[in-house]
C-alpha cells in the first residue's frame, strides 16, 4: 500500500470506487485504508459491500469486523471473528481481533484464556505465525500480572 503510507493510497481508491463502485476488491481496499487511518465509521460501507460480494474472503469479514468494534458494535464484530474462527479454526488474526476486543474494548476476564486460544494456534505453526509472536506473548505476559 503505497509503501506503508495509507493516506498516499486513500485517493486512489477513492478514484477507483468512483469508476467501478462494486467491486468487491476496490471496496476492500478502501475500506481496509480506511481502517488503517482510523476512520472506521467510513469503513463500514465499503467492507460491508466487499464481504457481501465475497463472503468467504477472510480480510473483508476481518476489517469489517475491526470496524463494527471500533464504531460501537462489539457484538456485531465478535460475531464476525467468531463466524471466521468456525469455519478456521487456526485464523490466527480472527483470534487475536476476539483477544483484543475482549481485553481493550469490553476488559473481561475471558481475555486471558482467548490469548491463550491465540496461543496454542501460534505454537502449531510458529514458523508461519512469526509476526505474530511478539504480540501474544506480551499479551500473555502482561495478563499474568493482572
Amino acid at each position: 500500500m503505497m509503501f506503508g503510507q495509507p493516506e498516499l493510497a486513500l485517493p486512489e481508491f477513492e478514484q477507483g470506487i468512483k469508476l467501478i463502485p462494486n467491486d468487491a476488491e476496490m471496496n476492500y481496499y478502501l475500506g481496509w485504508t480506511l481502517n488503517i487511518l482510523q476512520r472506521f465509521a467510513e469503513a463500514r460501507p465499503y467492507l460491508e459491500k466487499a464481504a457481501q460480494r465475497d463472503p468467504r474472503a477472510v480480510g473483508p469479514q476481518i476489517q469489517l469486523g475491526r470496524a463494527y468494534a471500533m464504531t460501537g458494535e462489539v457484538d456485531q464484530g465478535l460475531k464476525l471473528f467468531r463466524g471466521i474462527l468456525e469455519k478456521n479454526p487456526y485464523e490466527l488474526t480472527a483470534c487475536m481481533d476476539i483477544a483484543k476486543v475482549y481485553e481493550l474494548i469490553l476488559q473481561s476476564p475471558n481475555a486471558a484464556e482467548q490469548w491463550r486460544r491465540c496461543d496454542e494456534i501460534y505454537r502449531r505453526n510458529p514458523a508461519m505465525f512469526k509476526p505474530q509472536e511478539s504480540e501474544i506473548l506480551s499479551a500473555l505476559e502482561r495478563l499474568k500480572k493482572n
